[in-house]
């Protein structure tokens, strides 16, 4: 249990030679918090689950059937394209935690994993999109006379608002509607 908030947490943690116990996955994992023991019966939130308050109590709620729901799972690994496909576009997938409004881009792997609900990931957790990025063609809007044709950087900020409706916080994330552009 969290002990300023009083929360339970769900997650790593490590154990100092005293005995305390904080989380993350070691002293250098960044933002650690002190965690108590949990009280004597501790309720799961929207379960009937009760954990009884014992050394092993993680590895007691391994054994629930539901236990995919509480146990340790991978981080979303972040991705870069670093090889660009040939053609005049490509597709790119997005995962944003809605617990932290953290957005990454990640590969199709992990998008395919997250949509297909695999339980490497708590996919309940995340909002996925993918965009079609643009990468050639004029850089700007061209002015043909009798209207204008989108270029490059219209094409891919018209797909990156797109997105924004279902994944808000992606038009911060993603800034540079040139990027990869041939």
């Amino acid at each position: 249990m969290d002990k300023v908030s009083g929360g339970l947490y769900y997650g790593p943690y490590f154990e100092t030679s005293d005995g305390k116990k904080y989380t993350g996955t070691s002293p250098y994992s960044g933002d650690t918090r002190e965690l108590d023991n949990l009280p004597e019966d501790a309720e799961l939130p929207g379960s009937d689950i009760t954990i009884r308050n014992s050394k092993n109590a993680y590895d007691v709620l391994r054994k629930d059937p539901e236990a995919f729901k509480l146990k340790f799972t991978a981080t979303l690994p972040a991705y870069f394209p670093t090889v660009i496909p040939a053609g005049t576009s490509f597709l790119r997938y997005f995962a944003k935690d809605i617990r932290t409004e953290k957005i990454v881009e990640i590969s199709q792997t992990t998008y395919k994993e997250l949509a297909s609900r695999n339980t490497k990931y708590y996919y309940p957790n995340f909002i996925t999109t993918q965009i079609v990025w643009v990468v050639e063609g004029p850089l700007e809007d061209t002015n043909t006379g009798s209207y204008i044709v989108p270029g490059v950087a219209t094409q891919n900020k018209n797909a990156v608002e797109k997105a924004d409706k279902t994944m808000s916080g992606l038009t911060s994330y993603l800034t540079d509607y040139t990027q990869f552009a041939r």
